[in-house]
């Protein structure tokens, strides 16, 4: 069993979680938001917490009024008797809602000391007491201040000696008479005024007196208050003779603080000029050495660039004799004898073995298949011969290799292989690639760099035909360099 069930629009959704937050955090178990485990009915899960909590707290809307799910929570709550509603909109309540009072929580922005929602919770409270919580006592009823009546009583002083007062019986109506009796005497009527003018008398002295007193020590105090002045002024005067002596020492101190700088500024300005001067005396002398330095020793660099020039072509000639004496010429290739081969026709140097071999017959080693991005990885990363931007070749430059022992050009062989068109060329030999330039490859499949969409092409020496293929798929590797004077 929850304490308070919420019921609300969706739309209002962030103002009901701070208004459920809230009502959390002073110990209620609020049922506002849960979660439907699949496999629950929506409904029945609604209706059992409907049916079993002690408060159906109804948040009314522009959304909530137009909503048949917040009617019918309200009226089940309403029906239980449980039912406490809530205004977030300056909205009202839908007919059969309207008689019963709302808490009106418009513009409320969480406040726990908010007199709203206080008179909020003593509405809950009724429904759902929290444990050892008491509902707060009505406030006491006004009392009109009461009216102070003053009762006056009336004396009769008889002053005594002149009579007496006295109250008789009569039968006159059945009451009481006043009767004054008078048997009073001159003499003591006379005394009576004495004492009386007396007693004035002294009053009044002794109120004079009072005033007397007052004046003297009003005067007193004015005397006083005056010396007090005085000795203030007095006061005032010297410390502002003293200020003024402790301004007038500052002055002269200040005075002569800016003399001394001002002779000290001029004292360095004229040594940093002399420090100046004597600086630019040493750096011309040291530039004019270094000048002389300079030029002796490009004299001494352009003698020995020189030499070393002269050793370097020397060390070429006789690089480039040693070459050409390795050299071998077949047919338009040439072997330089370092492992690479250069084609005359097209001016581009190959490396003489696949990728895997080595020797002079590329008979070591054994060729390896990879994949068209491992293959152009091996042409980034080789160094060879003294080279080292060697590459995959294009489709163009690959084909250039292919060879027809039949006689079928190169062109035709491309197209439709070494058998030419209608098989007009005969038998050839396998593998199509001239063996004396390039001796031990297989009649395998080679990349080429040339791609098209997620396809590579590659060429294949076993009849000289070309074709696309998958980059994933794997086929061997011949590496080319391109010379200065390449002829595609």
């Amino acid at each position: 069993m929850t304490d308070i069930f919420i019921s609300y629009s969706r739309k209002d959704k962030p103002w009901v979680k701070t208004l459920a937050a809230t009502l959390v955090a002073e110990g209620y178990d609020v049922w506002w938001d849960p979660e439907i485990l699949p496999g629950q009915d929506y409904e029945t899960v609604i209706k059992e917490a409907l049916e079993s909590t002690k408060c159906v707290l109804t948040v009314w809307s522009k959304d909530a009024i137009q909503s048949t799910w917040v009617k019918a929570e309200s009226n089940k709550g309403l029906a239980r008797n449980v039912y406490v509603p809530v205004l977030y909109h300056d909205v009202e309540p839908p007919m059969q809602f309207g008689h019963i009072q709302s808490a009106d929580l418009q513009k409320w922005k969480g406040k726990t000391d908010d007199p709203r929602y206080q008179r909020l919770l003593r509405a809950i409270a009724i429904h759902a007491p929290l444990e050892g919580d008491t509902l707060p006592p009505p406030p006491p009823p006004k009392r009109s201040k009461p009216w102070s009546w003053v009762i006056g009583i009336l004396a009769v002083i008889g002053v005594a000696s002149a009579g007496y007062v006295a109250l008789q019986p009569t039968e006159e109506n059945g009451g009481t008479t006043l009767h004054i009796t008078d048997n009073s005497q001159s003499q003591e009527i006379a005394k009576a005024e004495a004492e009386a003018k007396r007693l004035a008398q002294e009053k009044k002295d002794e109120e004079e007196k009072a005033r007397k007193l007052a004046e003297e020590k009003k005067q007193q105090a004015a005397a006083e208050a005056e010396a007090k002045r005085l000795a203030q002024e007095k006061k005032d005067e010297e410390e502002k003779a003293k200020k003024l002596a402790e301004e007038k020492k500052q002055q002269a101190d200040a005075q002569a603080k800016k003399e001394r700088l001002a002779k000290e500024k001029k004292e360095k300005a004229a040594k940093l000029a002399q420090e100046k001067l004597e600086a630019t005396r040493l750096k011309a002398e040291k530039l004019a050495k270094e000048k002389k330095e300079k030029e002796a020793k490009a004299k001494k660099l352009a003698k020995e660039r020189k030499q070393a020039e002269a050793k370097k072509k020397a060390a070429l000639a006789k690089q480039k004799a040693a070459q050409l004496a390795k050299q071998t010429r077949i047919g338009h290739y040439i072997d330089n004898g370092d492992g690479t081969v250069t084609d005359t026709k097209t001016g581009l140097m190959w490396k003489k073995c696949a990728e895997g071999l080595s020797g002079s017959n590329c008979g070591q080693g054994e060729a390896k298949d990879y994949t068209w991005s491992e293959a152009i990885k091996k042409g980034k990363d080789a160094i060879f011969a003294g080279y080292s931007d060697w590459r995959l070749p294009t489709l163009k430059e690959l084909r250039s290799l292919v060879y027809c022992s039949n006689g079928i050009p190169q062109k035709e062989a491309w197209d439709q292989t070494c058998s030419g068109k209608d098989d007009r060329g005969g038998d050839y030999k396998s593998p199509t690639i001239d063996q004396k330039a390039f001796p031990n490859t297989g009649s395998d499949w080679y990349w080429s760099s040339t791609e098209r969409a997620s396809y590579a092409w590659y060429v294949g020496f076993s009849d000289g035909y070309d074709s696309g293929n998958n980059r994933r798929s794997t086929a061997r590797v011949r590496l080319v360099h391109s010379l200065l004077d390449v002829r595609f």
